[in-house]
């Protein structure tokens, strides 16, 4: 990969150059030709902040199309973030479109116009003063040649009315090819079934497996919707439409688009944002996650928020009065990556605390708190959060003893932390160590000696009431928006 100029010159006191490739005037002359509202202004002074070519970005400027290939340009980009691409002639231009619109993962934004760069100079006639110029947008999280088990369904960008940003999420059931394409390209040789087996499973997937979790996910979106505190919901995706296929069962949702951005954000506020959206998650709304993987937080402009809830169950659900529900969750379950660290790591003594037994015998809130706080020490390794979570030695070191604590606590029969609740007490004020006081069955009231710093303090009027059994959270939950139970006609 071509390594971009440097965006700012510590020699000069002039503005930073736009990221790109091509000449740094040229790069600008785009940007003020494309660059039309003051969220993308925003964003790309943000950018140009950054002079390491592995932080992803919003905006990308690129006034010499021979600098970088369409795949460059896609690993640089941000989801949903956007390349003005400039030729310098009217066919040149044509070309690059053709090549742009071959490949899924763009999206035409702007059609080419022509660009003034400037008069030329009488003693350099033949310096370009004109380009042609389009804009095209990142709208896959991955290329279709590298598929990964990050994502199995088949998640782009399309274009919305009357949403923000002009998008939404368009989740759908992934069509054969694709299927088959992620699944070689991560099953080992070993694992690999002969090419019957590998339909009945492509089969299997498409028509039972990723339906069914599809159908439940916007289910619990429109319960999240509805029972979250209002100032909660948009910390969650909201159901736009929905696309129903055979059997009753959702094959499309398209939901309003969480986009990643904004300041960067110190470890110690991410996790505190985490344990408090899953803690109203959790109390709220009596829904347990069950897939917190990092993949499936963002850090946009207004927090941290939590998407993808096609694995979530409702805290008292009983799924083994569905047969094939019963099946596919015990499949799902068994696979888990989550899961399986969580019994290797007690296995090996690594994890004491009492609050992680049986956490998916059934699966409950104890299967989220591990995810959250397994997640404390990995922040730095994901892809995603490259530019937006600021490195802090001390706060990390202080997330891992917090985790140390959580997961071999000194009294592994009465551990300080047993649910978020817990969690984000102890994060608001990870100086103090608060120990658990039981009131009745299923429910833990904090005592904290003293109150938290005025620095780490995260409303917490939005929990204070909130020490109530999750028996009596799922017995006080109105009937759902529609049915999460499958129907009878899959009952086979």
């Amino acid at each position: 990969m071509a390594k971009p100029p440097r965006t700012s010159s510590p020699a000069t006191d002039r503005p930073a150059a736009p990221p790109g490739y091509g000449h740094a005037a040229h790069r600008a002359t785009l940007r003020d030709a494309f660059v039309h509202t003051d969220a993308d202004r925003l964003r790309l002074k943000r950018d140009a902040r950054h002079d390491d070519p592995h932080v992803p970005v919003d905006w990308l400027f690129v006034a010499d199309p021979d600098a970088a290939t369409p795949a460059q340009l896609f690993h640089r980009l941000r989801w949903g973030g956007q390349a003005v691409v400039a030729a310098k002639t009217p066919r040149h231009a044509e070309e690059l479109l053709r090549l742009f619109r071959s490949r899924d993962e763009w999206r035409l934004d702007e059609d080419p116009r022509p660009i003034e760069y400037g008069k030329p100079r009488w003693w350099q006639p033949w310096k370009q003063t004109t380009a042609t110029a389009f804009v095209v947008r990142k709208v896959l999280l991955e290329l279709p040649e590298n598929p990964t088990l990050r994502h199995s369904y088949d998640v782009r960008l399309e274009p919305w009315p009357g949403v923000a940003n002009g998008y939404c999420v368009q989740k759908r059931i992934p069509m054969p090819d694709q299927i088959r394409r992620r699944l070689l390209a991560n099953l080992s040789l070993q694992q690999r079934p002969d090419d019957a087996g590998l339909e009945r499973m492509i089969k299997k997937l498409r028509t039972k497996v990723f339906p069914l979790f599809l159908t439940r996910e916007a289910g619990f979106l429109k319960i999240l919707q509805r029972d979250l505190p209002e100032k909660y919901r948009a910390f969650v995706p909201d159901v736009l439409d929905l696309e129903y296929g055979d059997k009753g069962y959702v094959c499309t949702l398209r939901s309003r688009w969480l986009r990643l951005g904004g300041e960067p954000i110190s470890p110690m506020t991410f996790a505190q944002h985490a344990a408090e959206i899953v803690q109203q998650i959790h109390e709220a709304v009596g829904v347990v996650h069950l897939d917190l993987r990092l993949d499936n937080f963002l850090i946009t402009e207004q927090g941290v928020k939590v998407v993808d809830f096609g694995s979530a169950v409702r805290q008292g659900e009983d799924i083994t009065s569905s047969a094939i529900l019963t099946k596919l969750f015990t499949e799902m379950l068994s696979a888990s990556q989550i899961r399986r660290d969580l019994m290797r790591m007690i296995d090996k003594g690594r994890i004491t605390s009492s609050a992680f037994v049986g956490a998916y015998s059934p699966p409950g809130p104890a299967a989220d708190l591990f995810s959250v706080v397994n997640n404390f020490g990995r922040l730095g390794e994901h892809p995603d959060f490259r530019g937006l979570v600021r490195p802090n030695p001390t706060q990390e070191a202080t997330l891992n003893r917090i985790r140390r604590e959580v997961f071999r606590p000194a009294d592994i029969d009465a551990p300080g932390v047993v649910r978020i609740h817990d969690l984000l007490r102890r994060l608001l004020d990870p100086a103090d160590r608060p120990r658990s006081v039981p009131l009745r069955d299923g429910a833990v009231r904090i005592d904290i000696p003293h109150e938290p710093s005025a620095e780490s303090r995260l409303e917490l009027d939005a929990f204070a009431d909130t020490a109530v059994p999750s028996d009596e959270i799922a017995a006080s939950q109105p009937s759902l928006p529609f049915s999460l139970a499958v129907p009878a006609a899959d009952e086979d």
